[in-house]
């Protein structure tokens, strides 16, 4: 007995010992997927003495140079391979800009920070920082770069730097005996500042000992000296005299100051008068490794004076950027990708804006913005002529947005800005039209920005891309598929819940599109008319339909068929090689029962429970008669995923469909729980980790962090930007990619507007599969249903037409081919290259193409 005692007790301590050393849950992704990015482009060393003038050389490798300029620490980067020079920042003559643009030019980033009213303003830090050399810079702390130090404030003289009252005691101290001490550089001088001091403070009549500032009157104090020049005032007092002064070790005064002073003749006499001067602290580096230059602000070090908030700063708005005798282009990362040209001459239309990885679904829009297919990859680009760049936003992204402007729209410059917010506000609605209200956290991560160069042959969007496919390979570890086939893929619909009524009850009554028997006739159909591939995925199969309830378990819906039905479809699949999956809403629960825990839903800013109404694609307004979503907690989620997998596994599910968990991120806002979406990426990504250990995984619209989970994707778009700036989309994210992970554009018979061949010509463009989606009843019946947007699945009336469509595709590319090139020519025509060789020429305006 005691043997089993002592065995139990060891055992026992063995368990606790890996509990207690089990890593914490944001740290477990550090571990198989947070490595830093190595060395991704091999290039031999290259000679050059290409130097930049106002410039000292920091460090170079191979094929980069970095250099900085001390006296305004602006940084220049020189490719080696044809000497050309990117610069962080200009200093050219741009008299049509406004005072604050001329500024940006001339900044390394510039912030927006809360006032005590709650107004955000904005400060550069050229303005506020540089032209005043109120920064140091560090060569020593930084390998192979430098670090800089910005104090950005407005030093300038304000009134309420003077005090309105001041002892004679302390007036004599502090200002007139060091004044009348003083050697001037003529005697002229002394008389103007001596003039100019007797009639700016005075005794007052009824008491001598205390002086007054006599360039205010009545009721007033110093602060309201707007608008009066002070020169003379802040020389007298700051610069001759003591006031304010700080003083050394040994007493004596130097040229830094303080409010103490003032503080404390106002505490004096009474006065309460707000010092209102925003200071803010702000370190940052930039390093040069292997073959990239690396931007980063050390968030950690920013020190921020109270009671002022940084909102967001602008990182770099300027590196890369091209007048307008620059021809190129800048690559945006909205949907596909999409190309805005330099100088295109729509200077009348809005700049393109756009969140990364979407806006923050708990921020709730009282109107949708025009971004509507999503920014899935953090990357922007730019083409000067034979050079390029690509940058990579490494920390930060999921709270940064980036705008591109095109030269004349608000200066001579075509730029992408990326812009890091830290602290967000939402609407609270008290009222009609709601109020602003802001979240008490500073975001506490790490804005980094990693830039790759490119020249010659590769300095265009399609050599950007093939640099951002190598940086995902390393970095997630990606391997190029073996087996590739070119597949159709199809969502088939199975079962829908409505509202119905027995007895004069409502209930939730579900009703089946498809069952696994009618599925597996139609898969049988397509497969014996030629279809070689297929890959599909099942929409609306448990917890009562495609709207499912909360899955934290696995209710087979019966009216798809017996669970040995259930079983049987999935062996039909295996044993004709075709992937099944079957769609889960792990994030949106559709059907918030009263009982389910309030605690569950996520939270907007201000502690409300999170709502989202689906919004009107004409007047982008939510529609309140319908009948919202909740976006869940993540810690639901995950007990969710626990439950759902445990039934999953005794069923053998051969896949899942993750639908929202690879697109979907949001911050909650739950007073003492937050989790921002910076946090959040890393416990969804070991969510999706723990599916993949239990079975394969789909992907609907992936953002790039999914992309180490999925085995298939689906729904990639082939659209860019609504924005009209924009000039043209590109397959971008399609080519990052290809050959890596096999994929699919999103249903072609769902509410599209184009014929049939267009669609076989955007496959092709892009490289994807085609998807339908299929029901094989008749859809009428959802008519009246939330789910009408189902109109025109039936699939025996577009059978043949999928089977056609999926035949001239792979006639044209057979299986083991994938897009390695995409380009534009200047007559309109799309040129695409595949790995096989085949070179396709695509002409839109008569929907034809040419194979070579």
């Amino acid at each position: 007995m005691k043997k089993i005692i002592l065995l139990l007790l060891i055992m026992g301590s063995i368990a606790l010992y890996f509990i207690l050393n089990q890593p914490p849950k944001s740290e477990i992704q550090d571990l198989y997927l947070k490595n830093e990015t190595s060395q991704i482009m091999d290039i031999a060393f290259i000679e050059s003495t290409r130097n930049v003038s106002g410039y000292d050389l920091i460090a170079e490798n191979n094929f980069l140079k970095l250099f900085m300029n001390d006296r305004n620490s602006h940084f220049a980067v020189v490719d080696k391979r044809n000497d050309y020079v990117w610069y962080s920042n200009y200093f050219t003559s741009d008299p049509k800009a406004t005072k604050t643009y001329q500024n940006l030019q001339k900044s390394t980033f510039s912030l927006r920070y809360r006032e005590t009213d709650n107004t955000t303003k904005l400060m550069t830090n050229y303005e506020y920082s540089i032209q005043n050399q109120q920064f140091e810079i560090d060569l020593e702390s930084v390998e192979d770069g430098f670090r800089i130090d910005y104090t950005v404030a407005d030093r300038s003289p304000k009134g309420y730097w003077f005090p309105t009252k001041i002892s004679k005691e302390r007036f004599e101290e502090l200002i007139y005996n060091p004044f009348v001490s003083h050697e001037f550089e003529s005697p002229a001088q002394y008389t103007e500042l001596d003039r100019y001091l007797r009639n700016a403070y005075k005794p007052l009549e009824d008491d001598p000992n205390t002086y007054i500032l006599a360039l205010v009157t009545g009721d007033k104090t110093s602060s309201d000296l707007v608008g009066t020049d002070i020169s003379y005032l802040y020389e007298i007092l700051y610069e001759i005299g003591h006031y304010g002064n700080k003083q050394d070790e040994l007493g004596n005064y130097i040229e830094e100051y303080h409010f103490d002073d003032v503080n404390f003749d106002n505490d004096m006499y009474g006065y309460e008068v707000e010092i209102k001067d925003p200071e803010f602290f702000i370190p940052m580096t930039v390093k040069l490794t292997e073959d990239s230059v690396v931007a980063t602000i050390i968030t950690e070090e920013i020190v921020a004076k109270e009671p002022y908030d940084i909102i967001s700063i602008n990182f770099l708005p300027y590196f890369g950027a091209a007048n307008e005798t620059k021809e190129g282009y800048m690559v945006i990362p909205e949907g596909s990708g999409g190309i805005i040209n330099f100088t295109n001459g729509k200077t009348q239309q809005r700049s393109y804006t756009t969140y990364l990885y979407d806006q923050d679904h708990t921020l709730i829009p009282a109107k949708l913005s025009m971004q509507d297919v999503g920014a899935k990859m953090p990357i922007y680009g730019l083409k000067h002529e034979n050079n390029a760049i690509l940058a990579v936003i490494e920390g930060g992204a999921e709270h940064a947005m980036l705008t591109a402007e095109i030269s004349g729209k608000n200066d001579r410059f075509n730029k992408i800005m990326p812009e890091f917010t830290f602290k967000d506000s939402g609407l609270y609605y008290l009222t009609q039209s709601g109020i602003s209200i802001w979240n008490e956290d500073t975001y506490d991560y790490q804005p980094e920005i990693r830039y790759y160069f490119t020249e010659g042959e590769d300095a265009n969007y399609t050599g950007l891309a093939h640099v951002y496919k190598d940086y995902l390979q390393m970095k997630y570890d990606l391997e190029v598929l073996e087996n590739k086939k070119t597949s159709l893929y199809l969502d088939i619909l199975g079962s829908y819940d409505f509202d119905d009524y027995f007895l004069f009850f409502p209930y939730k009554r579900v009703e089946t599109l498809t069952t696994y028997r009618q599925a597996q006739t139609m898969i049988e159909s397509l497969k014996n008319q030629g279809v070689n591939h297929m890959v599909a995925n099942y929409k609306g199969w448990f917890n009562k339909g495609m709207e499912h309830e909360r899955p934290d378990h696995i209710n087979l819906d019966s009216s798809l068929g017996t669970k040995k039905a259930f079983q049987a479809f999935n062996r039909y699949m295996e044993e004709q090689g075709y992937p099944l999956f079957y769609d889960v809403e792990f994030m949106k629960l559709y059907d918030k029962s009263s009982l389910y825990n309030n605690a569950n839903i996520s939270r907007i800013v201000g502690g409300t429970m999170m709502e989202y109404y689906p919004y009107d694609q004409a007047s982008r307004l939510p529609i309140k008669t319908e009948d919202p979503y909740y976006l869940l907690k993540l810690s639901a989620i995950d007990e969710n995923i626990e439950g759902f997998l445990r039934d999953a596994n005794k069923l053998e599910l051969p896949g899942i469909n993750l639908t929202s968990l690879g697109q979907e991120l949001y911050s909650d806002f739950h007073k003492n729980h937050q989790l921002y979406r910076y946090e959040a990426v890393d416990y969804i990504m070991d969510m999706m980790q723990n599916v993949k250990d239990h079975t394969s995984v789909m992907v609907t619209s992936s953002n790039d962090y999914a992309l180490p989970f999925a085995d298939y994707l689906v729904d990639l778009t082939y659209q860019t930007s609504n924005y009209l700036v924009v000039d043209y989309a590109i397959p971008f994210y399609q080519m990052a990619i290809s050959g890596m992970i096999d994929y699919a554009m999103p249903s072609i018979n769902l509410g599209q507007n184009e014929v049939d061949q267009y669609y076989v010509l955007k496959a092709l463009e892009t490289g994807s599969n085609l998807k339908f989606t299929v029901s094989y009843e008749d859809t009428s019946q959802l008519i009246n249903t939330r789910f009408n947007n189902f109109f025109s699945t039936e699939f025996s009336l577009i059978e043949n037409n999928m089977v056609q469509l999926y035949q001239e595709l792979y006639n044209v590319i057979g299986d083991d081919n994938y897009i390695i090139s995409h380009e534009v020519t200047l007559a309109g025509e799309v040129v695409v290259t595949y790995v096989k060789g085949q070179v396709i020429t695509i002409n839109y305006q008569n929907l034809t193409y040419t194979v070579q």
